[in-house]
């Protein structure tokens, strides 16, 4: 006659012989004996075998420590009790431990970004062989394929984007209005040069820092009305 240590476990078991849970675990427990425990449905005993007959995978490999679990759950509890004087921070992908968030944070990326670059010291990632090859030609040989086809230039340019940004800003013909406006504000810092020689005042700077008299603000005033008119006869000839 079988017998049970808690009412619980004779009531479960009485409900295996009315077939109310027809799902008997047969692994052998830790005991060496059969396990025997029923369930209502397979997901409860498959869910069972794994969590209670699992393998234990999980190691914990703190300081040589040789402890397996079956679950991560259980080796973080681990870690937290058996290792408490240690400031460590785990992997959620893989369990590695290390020392510090930053060194956790630049070996996540491994998981995240499958093409990590082999130079000595390196040790980046990125998404796709492309990324992973112009960042190689870029920094670690130099390399600069792209060559500006306009005559008289030859710069050359690591990727099509620098090429394509320094011919759109060094040899596309600027619209009127734009040469106007760069021309409008090469005039008036020549402007505030020649008024900083005149009057010995960076008028440039705040009122702050400056600090002049009412005075000396209408002699500056004078003084750039008339080189604007200097300015504009010389531009009229």
């Amino acid at each position: 006659m079988e017998k049970f240590g808690k009412k619980t476990q004779l009531r479960r078991h009485q409900e295996t012989h009315e077939g109310m849970l027809p799902y008997v675990c047969r692994e052998t427990a830790a005991s060496g004996q059969a396990c025997g425990e029923a369930f209502r449905t397979p997901n409860d005993l498959r869910r069972h075998k794994v969590h209670v007959h699992g393998k234990r995978r999980h190691v914990c490999g703190v300081d040589g420590c040789a402890m397996r679990f079956i679950r991560f759950a259980e080796l973080t509890g681990h870690r937290r009790e058996a290792h408490p004087e240690l400031s460590i921070v785990q992997c959620p992908e893989c369990a590695q431990i290390f020392r510090d968030r930053d060194a956790l944070r630049k070996h996540r990326v491994s998981h995240q970004k499958k093409y990590v670059c082999g130079e000595q010291g390196c040790g980046k990632a990125f998404s796709t062989s492309y990324n992973l090859k112009t960042h190689v030609n870029m920094v670690h040989l130099r390399i600069k394929p792209f060559k500006c086809d306009v005559s008289g230039c030859a710069k050359t340019f690591s990727t099509k984007g620098s090429l394509k940004r320094h011919k759109s800003k060094i040899h596309t013909p600027k619209a009127p209005e734009e040469l106007k406006a760069q021309e409008g504000q090469r005039r008036a810092k020549k402007r505030a040069r020649l008024l900083d020689k005149i009057c010995g005042k960076d008028i440039t700077r705040s009122d702050d820092e400056v600090k002049v008299t009412q005075v000396q603000q209408q002699q500056i005033r004078k003084k750039a009305r008339l080189l604007d008119e200097i300015c504009r006869a010389g531009n009229s000839r």
